[in-house]
């Protein structure tokens, strides 16, 4: 048995507080300021929460161990079967060759490259965001922004920030998920609140993009296609974090303002930029996108996109749910044994999903986009392999992290920061209670 305590540290909250952000602080010492690697950075952070669960919390080591197990082992399903799966998928659009004409495709909708950057950065970059997360938008879209002509470092910049608006439910709802087991608290009502704030935030991103991009030009000449795709954003991701889906919310979203810009350019164009504007010539590329990509091409290209839509929303019908459910497995974790400060127990029950988790949804939609795309079952195969192998400093990064935060949380370091220091006045959260 293990009992929280606040203010371990001579019953000080704020000395406490110190101690507890620690862990955080390295991390983001190493990653900003030194530019230590991620995976590096987490190992020592990690040690460092550890020494502070056990020598300031006084948390037994045998029990530091097994919450790092605990932590470790619940990002598996909840975010590593995801990523893999979801990188996965795209290689093989690479490997076969659509991903080339997915991304080519964009200049067939609008020879702008600012209208070319909000279909991108923000619809498309939320897009992967709401499959894979963990940065995989900010490379795929970034490459894609460098390939019609930005500056890498401003391709960067631009969608870093377009993914500010989905990154609140990344990689098919993963942080409402984690949020949900460290807190105990409801996952579709942690999902209808941020669904209910993050749209906010989302109608101003684009906004945001044609500035960074073009300066005051840009939102004089193309605010409509802003407002346009950044509203639609907000209004379907809230719709569906609220009324239909929680995970399928940025799915929804990016689907709903790249449509919006579709058809506001059938009645709708900017104004046109001179021919060396960004130093690229996206007209004569359009061109060649026109004459070089059939219609099937195109269709193969979204495919992958379509298939994993098709799949998680059939995944939500009663019938189907109640299939998937056979797979999944509930039981408390062994060895755990946990209070808090007022004595009242901590959950500490596992859920094992097998059928019904994300990743291997994404697992069933790369298959059949293998056999769409005409793939053969060993380039799938070794395509994958190649995916793990891009992933090996992911994993334990992942791993490294997942492991901390459950240390932080089970030891106490997390109310300490969260419910006592930061928040003196509010009732702690319910997951120390």
């Amino acid at each position: 048995m293990f009992q929280q305590i606040y203010d371990p540290v001579n019953g000080s909250l704020f000395v406490s507080a110190l101690c507890a952000m620690l862990p955080l602080l390295s991390m983001f010492v190493m990653l900003g300021w030194l530019k230590i690697s991620p995976h590096i950075s987490a190992v020592i952070s990690l040690l460092i929460c550890a020494v502070v669960a056990g020598f300031v919390y006084d948390m037994p080591w045998a029990t530091v161990a097994n919450v790092g197990v605990y932590g470790a082992v619940f990002s598996v399903l909840t975010v590593l079967w995801i990523i893999v799966n979801a990188i996965w998928l795209y290689n093989l659009t690479v490997r076969s060759g659509h991903f080339a004409v997915l991304r080519d495709s964009f200049a067939l909708i609008s020879d702008d490259p600012r209208i070319q950057a909000i279909l991108i950065a923000f619809s498309f970059g939320a897009l992967i965001e709401a499959l894979a997360g963990a940065g995989t938008p900010v490379a795929i879209a970034g490459a894609m922004l460098i390939a019609i002509g930005l500056h890498p470092l401003k391709a960067a910049v631009i969608a870093l920030v377009a993914d500010t608006a989905p990154v609140a439910f990344g990689a098919l709802a993963v942080p409402i998920t984690t949020l949900a087991q460290v807190t105990g608290l409801p996952f579709e009502d942690l999902g209808h609140h941020v669904g209910r704030q993050t749209p906010v935030v989302a109608a101003l991103v684009p906004l945001v993009l044609v500035w960074i991009m073009d300066g005051k030009r840009g939102l004089r000449q193309t605010w409509v296609a802003a407002i346009v795709a950044g509203v639609a954003f907000g209004a379907a991701q809230w719709i569906s974090a609220s009324h239909f889906s929680v995970v399928l919310a940025d799915v929804v979203g990016a689907l709903a303002s790249a449509a919006a810009i579709v058809v506001l350019l059938k009645f709708w164009q900017p104004e046109k930029l001179p021919a060396d504007a960004f130093q690229n010539d996206v007209t004569k590329k359009s061109e060649h996108v026109a004459i070089s990509h059939s219609r099937r091409q195109l269709m193969l290209a979204y495919a992958p996109y379509l298939l994993i839509i098709a799949i998680f929303t059939v995944a939500q019908f009663g019938l189907v749910q109640t299939w998937l459910s056979t797979g999944t497995f509930k039981f408390a974790w062994p060895g755990l044994s946990i209070t808090a400060q007022d004595g009242k127990a901590i959950g500490t029950m596992f859920t094992l999903n097998t059928l019904s988790a994300a990743g291997s949804l994404l697992l069933l939609a790369g298959v059949i986009s293998a056999m769409t795309l005409k793939m053969s079952a060993g380039a799938a195969l070794e395509t994958y392999g190649k995916t793990l192998v891009q992933l090996r400093w992911a994993v334990p990064t992942v791993l490294c992290v997942m492991a901390l935060a459950f240390i932080m949380n089970y030891s106490g370091q997390t109310a300490t920061l969260d419910g006592g220091w930061l928040a003196p006045d509010r009732h702690l959260p319910s997951c120390r209670r």
